[in-house]
């Protein structure tokens, strides 16, 4: 939310005019400081009241040095540890030693309150060190899984604090429980930003129910392949390998059906309830930029200055992805005056962008069971016991089978109905189509007309 204030002023006799401004700091001080954006704009008019306005922008920091943060990969499996690279650094990007540095992970866990499914980090694990120049690690503990929240904090020498936080994730965990049918969504993490030819993309699948039934469906321009797999703990792990054929990028989707419990209001699980169908669907592209088809060029005129009418001799190295020299290659050469081809604001465009644009996966899915109806499960609750009291409490349900017994003839011998030594007929054509005419014709009697079926 912005908040705007309006001042006024007079220049003095230099045509100056200054506005002091004392900034507060955005959010907890203490637990959640935030650097914050100040935008000024300024306004003059001279006496004939024709204004002239400027503008600038300026950066508060919550503090005068600033800690990142880097991981491995964006997740680990249960068990084995998580490590956070940390760096401590002045304004200017230097690096600033022996500051204090506190980093905490903690589970995000989902709690129900107020009538919402929010998250709350719990089982917080604190690590405390002083900043070195070097980048420095602390581990920590992954005996469950889920979205682990990491939270550095760190202490200028005014004591003001700065903070950083990323969010990575550890196999296994839960999802907030749902009461519809509705498509739920499945979280994918990949372990890297891009890939490259021969690499195997790894793929943390994290479902809302579990265990689950689910299906990969690699696209790109239409279906390459699907592959069944199965959830057990409420994460998986997929492996997709990379090919050069796959450049510059793949579309991967994960469907999963299952079933998971039902819960009341409140959020809580109800007992003695039969578990309601579940589906749910996530999607992602995995980008692999065509760095193995990209040249280098590089230009080495032989005079840096010219006079207007002279010449000069142009020398252009290209290079392939290996740094290796490329014979035989096509090159276009342009040269323009630049203050004619800023006029025009012409841009020259990478030919990769063109030649390796990104392609779509051309998959539509539509879901069956989006079209359940999901009823409260209580009312059926109270609806089964109140139609099995008003069974019980009616007269015919114990005259019923006197009288069925009554209604029965009695032929002698077997007491079932049936005569002595009679065979039963068994019924062994269980085939549901009683017609199926895959070339029907219209015919004509009596002045109508109608479509001739014969059943079977």
């Amino acid at each position: 939310m912005y908040e705007t204030q309006t001042f006024n002023g007079k220049t003095d006799a230099t045509g100056t005019h200054y506005l002091e401004l004392d900034f507060k700091a955005q959010g907890d001080p203490e637990n959640g400081p935030q650097p914050y954006s100040v935008f000024a704009y300024g306004t003059v008019m001279d006496v004939n009241r024709q204004s002239w306005t400027s503008s600038a922008a300026l950066l508060v920091h919550p503090a005068d040095v600033y800690i990142g943060l880097r991981t491995p990969g964006y997740f680990v499996e249960r068990g084995a540890p998580l490590d956070v690279d940390f760096i401590v650094t002045d304004l200017d990007g230097n690096p600033a030693e022996g500051r204090e540095v506190v980093i905490t992970a903690g589970i995000l866990d989902w709690k129900f309150k107020d009538g919402n499914w929010v998250e709350e980090v719990v089982d917080v694990q604190t690590c405390s060190l002083l900043s070195t120049p070097e980048p420095d690690t602390c581990s920590f503990e992954t005996p469950l899984g889920g979205s682990y929240q990491i939270t550095a904090l760190v202490t200028d020498e005014l004591g003001r604090k700065n903070q950083s936080r990323i969010t990575r994730w550890v196999s296994g965990g839960k999802q907030p429980p749902s009461r519809s049918i509705a498509q739920e969504d499945v979280t994918l993490i990949p372990d890297k930003d891009e890939y490259q030819p021969g690499d195997t993309a790894k793929i943390l699948v994290q479902s809302p129910f579990s265990p689950a039934e689910g299906l990969l469906t690699v696209t790109r321009s239409g279906i390459l392949y699907t592959t069944r797999f199965t959830i057990e703990d409420g994460t998986a792990t997929l492996n997709i390998p990379i090919e050069e054929e796959y450049i510059p990028n793949l579309n991967i989707q994960v469907d999963l059906v299952g079933s998971t419990p039902r819960t009341s209001d409140d959020g809580e699980t109800l007992d003695n309830i039969p578990p309601r169908p579940a589906f749910a669907s996530g999607q992602m592209t995995l980008n692999i930029p065509p760095q193995q088809r990209t040249l280098s060029l590089q230009l080495m005129p032989a005079q840096t200055t010219l006079e207007p009418g002279g010449e000069t001799n142009l020398t252009v190295l290209v290079k392939d992805a290996n740094g290796l020299p490329v014979s035989d290659a096509e090159l276009a050469v342009v040269v323009v005056d630049e203050a004619i081809l800023a006029l025009t604001n012409y841009q020259m465009k990478d030919p990769l962008s063109i030649f390796y644009g990104a392609r779509s996966s051309y998959l539509s899915s539509n879901y069956g069971r989006a079209s359940i109806i999901l009823a409260n499960p209580q009312a059926l609750a109270r609806q089964a016991n109140t139609d099995s009291l008003l069974f019980a409490a009616s007269p015919a349900a114990t005259e019923a089978p006197a009288m069925a017994a009554e209604a029965l003839p009695q032929t002698g011998g077997g007491g079932d109905g049936f005569p002595p030594g009679a065979a039963i007929d068994v019924r062994s054509n269980f085939n549901p189509l009683a017609t199926f005419e895959p070339t029907v014709r219209t015919w004509v009697q009596w002045g109508g007309s109608g479509v001739h079926s014969t059943a079977r």
